[in-house]
């Protein structure tokens, strides 16, 4: 699922509808904790049942195409795929190419690249790898000795070639170690990827409500693998009904991690 086809609005709406946060906050600060929890709970649904926790940003497939880039550099760039949203006489679902020569655009493309994997990777190789964050990309003005240098207000220093084979391999390994899931197992990844970011808000929920919750965004995300047959809300036997469902897909998940540790036992 494409996170374009997941209406921010709607997970506010549902948010709102369960009374979250429901402790009392200012109210120039509720719309702004309202927004930025509905655009990570969308990330969430748009990540999809991704087999495993490092990938849901996509951070390997910039190192890829890094990677890429600077293999190819010097050469013209093909890009290709499959028209969705057809333009006049162009039809669906046939392929479409482009090609691009400017070498100065793949330089600039690379660097915004770079900066993106910076940015999405949030952390994660300052712990994996003890590196430092990237520092803002300078550039020098004038005339040696008397130029001066002038930090780029958006790009960072690019990574070098050793660190993104590092980043690569990372990811490779990263896959291959992590549990397979069964169906509800994937389910409830998921929901404990849901549950981890509004219990990091410190929100004082009662399980029942939390899981109902839980278990309508998912249904929003089109992602219960059911159809709507639970009627609104999160009262009474409704509430419990979706809370079973959301603490059977959790305990699938806890039960599919326990086998893969036996396994690398």
């Amino acid at each position: 699922m494409e996170l374009n086809k997941i209406d921010i609005n709607d997970i506010k709406a549902l948010l709102e509808a369960y009374n979250i946060p429901d402790f009392d906050m200012p109210d120039k600060l509720n719309p702004y904790f309202i927004g930025k929890l509905s655009k990570r709970l969308a990330l969430i649904l748009d990540s999809g049942m991704k087999a495993y926790a490092h990938f849901d940003n996509n951070c390997e497939e910039l190192a890829l195409l890094i990677q890429f880039l600077r293999t190819c550099k010097g050469s013209d760039i093909e890009f290709k795929g499959i028209i969705t949203s057809p333009k006049g006489k162009q039809v669906k679902g046939t392929e479409m190419k482009t090609t691009i020569s400017s070498q100065y655009f793949l330089t600039w493309l690379e660097l915004f690249v770079n900066t993106w994997l910076e940015r999405q990777q949030d952390g994660l190789y300052q712990y994996e790898f003890n590196w430092n964050f990237k520092e803002p990309l300078t550039s020098r003005k004038g005339l040696a000795p008397l130029y001066e240098e002038e930090q780029d207000p958006f790009f960072t220093d690019p990574y070098t070639d050793e660190e993104i084979t590092t980043i690569i391999e990372y990811y490779s390994k990263a896959k291959k170690a992590f549990p397979k899931f069964s169906k509800n197992g994937e389910l409830g990844r998921m929901a404990w990827k849901i549950k981890s970011i509004l219990e990091q808000h410190k929100l004082d929920i009662k399980q029942v409500k939390l899981y109902s919750f839980i278990y309508d965004l998912m249904l929003l995300g089109e992602h219960t693998g059911k159809e709507s047959i639970i009627d609104e809300g999160f009262s009474g036997d409704i509430g419990k009904e979706k809370s079973q469902y959301i603490r059977n897909w959790l305990a699938a998940h806890e039960r599919d991690v326990e086998k893969h540790k036996k396994r690398q036992t």
